[in-house]
């Protein structure tokens, strides 16, 4: 039984929780009291309103791709404890049957 105070607020699959798939979250325009759907929303904006995003926005939107990128590097780089510079000396031979290069 639900309570009778209890609110349901996620109507999409993008309102909350861990993303499904390779979906993401959706953008939306409002042109008057309408919402738009749009892929691209710098394009959009442009055909809606006859001119560019907002230069808060752009500068929002190019942070949020840089620390994206940023983070994207750190996920698929090496670990730095799997190969550590000072662990094995150049010269040392650790297996007697590897091939020199």
């Amino acid at each position: 039984q639900v309570p009778a105070n209890f609110v349901c607020r996620s109507f999409g699959w993008w309102a909350g929780g861990p993303r499904k798939g390779d979906k993401k979250r959706p953008k939306f325009i409002r042109v008057g009291e309408s919402l738009y759907r749009v892929d691209n929303y710098r394009l959009a904006y442009r055909r809606f309103f006859g001119k560019d995003i907002p230069v808060r926005e752009q500068y929002d939107s190019a942070y949020r791709q840089q620390v994206g990128a940023e983070r994207a590097k750190v996920r698929h780089s090496n670990k730095a404890a799997s190969s550590p510079p000072f662990s094995r000396m150049p010269d040392a031979i650790i297996y007697p049957y590897e091939r020199k290069k």
